[in-house]
């Protein structure tokens, strides 16, 4: 009587075969653009599965990390609504200028050209700034579409003054004005269409009011004082709602702290803190400071002078050692459990011999500057996590933080990035959208005054 006996080398084997058979067939589906699992249309589902032969999942990982390199910051993206409003503004003036240039005598027209002039060179100042804020991964990743964009700006400019000198007499009557109102309006069509092909690229959405619309919030500005340093400290930022339902509405909240004027001062008010200059002992001299970012985290390096005194008897000092020095620290922001900004510090590099250098590495100089830049940091964005300086009053006391990391923007400029958000009844989100509708367009000069 024979039996059937398993044999493990022939399973294996079968195994083998019916996995590539249905990766094929996966790929197959993949490939003809069909749904495989309820995944994506022509991808094959999340994983991955039947991707077209040939398209590495590197590709895809390369676009996203180039299209995250280039994304807008908040402040950015605030300064870009304004820049299509100042377009905005400039195009709706022209098409009125051409409108009823029929009823209007040669003086008036010459009055609202000169007027629609300033209209469009404000709307190009505007676009200039915002192209100055570019970092430089988004200058080098942005630079085709802003080549267009400087195209369609040189254009304007030329059809602007080709305009401007037909209205320069206010007693000379112009012919053809609808054929040089249209020239120009072509000119400044195409210049907004460049800005919104940008706006695309930085992915800056511009949508219709309602779910997912994004607000503008009213910058705000704290007046510091670090020893005897005085500083100004700038923060803006925008709200989203994110999702609504029956019971809650949530609102994504985003602020940015510009600390480009502690950037500025930050050797004056790093020697104010612990500067020494101790007849009998150490004396410490900052040479020069810089604060930076290198992205989430901030960096700082200082460069110092290094004494060391020993008093004798009779009055007589006499100089033990010194040297010149650097050390270069990171900080880290974080959002602890409770809800409240951390910040971290840890040095990172020394670059000094000797005395100093043991001082920096072992001693208690070392750990009184990691101490001490912490301290000043953290006293300058801390205020930032008080959503009262800049959330309408409906969104008082829920909103909470849940990220925060360090960022530089274009021409080294340091900012705070603050994520966090507000959870509401559908009442007081209704609340809140009204006040978010009403608040001032301009920024408002609102100021605190605090002191460290």
């Amino acid at each position: 009587m024979s039996r059937n006996r398993f044999n493990p080398t022939a399973a294996l084997v079968l195994c083998a075969l019916l996995l590539a058979h249905s990766c094929q067939m996966f790929a197959q589906a993949g490939a003809a653009g069909g749904h495989v699992g309820g995944g994506l249309a022509g991808g094959g589902g999340l994983s991955g599965t039947g991707r077209p032969t040939g398209v590495d999942a590197k590709d895809d990982l390369r676009d996203f990390h180039a299209a995250l390199a280039v994304q807008a910051t908040t402040a950015q993206t605030i300064s870009y609504r304004a820049m299509l409003k100042s377009t905005d503004a400039a195009l709706a003036q022209l098409r009125s200028f051409i409108d009823t240039a029929a009823q209007q005598s040669p003086a008036d027209l010459a009055t609202r050209a000169a007027a629609l002039a300033k209209t469009v060179e404000a709307a190009r100042v505007e676009n200039k700034t915002f192209v100055d804020t570019f970092s430089e991964p988004q200058r080098s990743g942005l630079r085709e579409v802003t080549k267009r964009l400087l195209k369609a700006d040189a254009e304007l400019e030329q059809q602007s003054r080709m305009f401007s000198a037909q209205f320069e007499s206010a007693k000379q009557q112009v012919a053809n004005v609808t054929a040089l109102g249209a020239a120009l309006e072509a000119a400044l069509t195409s210049f907004h269409g460049s800005q919104m092909e940008l706006g695309e690229q930085l992915s800056i959405v511009i949508g219709d009011h309602g779910a997912n619309e994004s607000y503008d919030l009213v910058p705000a500005k704290t007046a510091i004082k670090l020893g005897n340093q005085g500083i100004t400290i700038t923060t803006s930022g925008m709200i989203t709602q994110h999702k609504s339902s029956t019971d809650e509405s949530v609102f994504a909240v985003e602020l940015e702290r510009d600390l480009s004027e502690l950037q500025q001062n930050i050797v004056g008010i790093l020697n104010a803190k612990f500067g020494k200059s101790d007849r009998c002992g150490n004396q410490v001299e900052i040479l020069d400071a810089t604060l930076g970012a290198s992205a989430p985290v901030s960096v700082v390096t200082i460069r110092l002078h290094f004494e060391r005194w020993l008093c004798m008897g009779g009055g007589v000092m006499n100089e033990m050692a010194e040297g010149n020095g650097s050390i270069e620290l990171k900080l880290s922001p974080s959002i602890a459990d409770d809800g409240k900004l951390r910040m971290t510090a840890e040095i990172s590099r020394i670059d000094a011999g000797g005395l100093l250098g043991e001082s920096l590495r072992s001693g208690s100089l070392g750990d009184e500057i990691r101490e001490n830049v912490n301290a000043i940091l953290f006293s300058v964005v801390h205020d930032a996590t008080d959503f009262k300086d800049i959330l309408p009053a409906a969104a008082w006391g829920h909103a909470t933080l849940t990220h925060a990391r360090f960022e530089s923007t274009g021409r080294g400029r340091l900012i705070l990035v603050l994520d966090g958000e507000v959870r509401l009844s559908p009442e007081s989100a209704k609340v809140l959208m009204t006040e978010l509708q009403r608040q001032p367009a301009a920024p408002a000069a609102a100021s605190q005054a605090a002191t460290r």
